[in-house]
């Protein structure tokens, strides 16, 4: 505060107190001084190159489609290096083989079947509701018996109605969605192991005339069925069986289906009909 001092006539000093204009800020003992904001720090350039792998304690090897690969049969080749796993590097607590991710020992639809990513699909429907309805397209509807039996394996549920190519799939009435099982995702699809040739240029049993007559034969006769793409192919195992009785030869016309599903279709057939020798043309 400023003390002023002022005298009268008769000698008489008078003081008066004025208060002074704070520089202070009300309830602060010292001045505001505004600290400078901290330079925000420039993101890391390098990314976590050792994540964390996760780790599954399913018991069964990963696979990019359980119903439509044939764990019995060995490839002979591959298209990528085995290095590259679908799960991402480092993610999984598995070694990619090429065709699977094998579990460890210590550890207790669609056109690709029953696939590995569809289920966490199933268990994230589950967390709702407690069944999922699945369809099913294509190639996997011509075993659909096989298509049942990788879904309640795999996903531990039960199938409690199964229509031509419709199935709902129970999840079970002790489910806990707090305790389900961790599935590690695929990021991308793999490619396809390299198998032996199907068609075979002579049939077994056969000489090569007699392959090449049964060939021509087939080619020059009507087609027996038409399939499409992406169709429901349920009855067709059936009705190939029924047209062997009476005929030594059948053409299906696969003209609106892909060259890869052509060939798979050959394969399932060969094994389901049976058929001794598959041709495409």
């Amino acid at each position: 505060m400023l003390i002023e001092a002022s005298f009268n006539g008769d000698s008489t000093c008078i003081i008066k107190a004025q208060p002074r204009k704070s520089t202070f800020k009300k309830g602060n003992s010292a001045p505001h001084f505004q600290p400078p904001k901290p330079k925000p720090k420039p993101p890391d350039p390098t990314p976590n190159r050792n994540p964390t792998p996760i780790k599954s304690s399913l018991p069964f090897d990963f696979r990019h489609s359980y119903s439509e690969t044939d764990p019995t049969l060995e490839p002979i080749g591959f298209r990528e290096p085995k290095r590259f796993s679908p799960f991402g590097p480092g993610r999984l607590d598995r070694e990619w083989t090429g065709t699977s991710a094998p579990v460890r020992d210590e550890l207790d639809s669609w056109k690709n079947g029953v696939t590995h990513n569809m289920l966490d699909d199933i268990h994230n429907h589950w967390k709702r509701a407690e069944a999922v309805r699945i369809k099913c397209l294509g190639l996997p509807t011509l075993d659909m018996d096989n298509v049942c039996f990788h879904l309640e394996e795999k996903s531990r549920g039960k199938i409690i109605y199964r229509h031509i190519n419709i199935l709902i799939l129970y999840r079970g009435r002790n489910y806990d969605p707090q305790n389900r099982p961790v599935i590690p995702l695929m990021l991308w699809k793999p490619y396809a192991p390299i198998y032996p040739k199907l068609v075979k240029n002579i049939a077994d049993g056969l000489r090569f005339e007699e392959t090449k007559e049964m060939r021509n034969r087939g080619l020059h006769s009507p087609a027996f069925m038409k399939l499409t793409r992406n169709g429901v192919y349920v009855n067709v195992v059936a009705r190939v069986r029924e047209a062997f009785e009476t005929e030594e030869v059948i053409r299906l016309d696969c003209t609106h289906v892909g060259t890869s599903d052509c060939k798979r279709i050959s394969a399932k057939l060969r094994d389901l009909a049976p058929c001794a020798y598959f041709v495409r043309g």
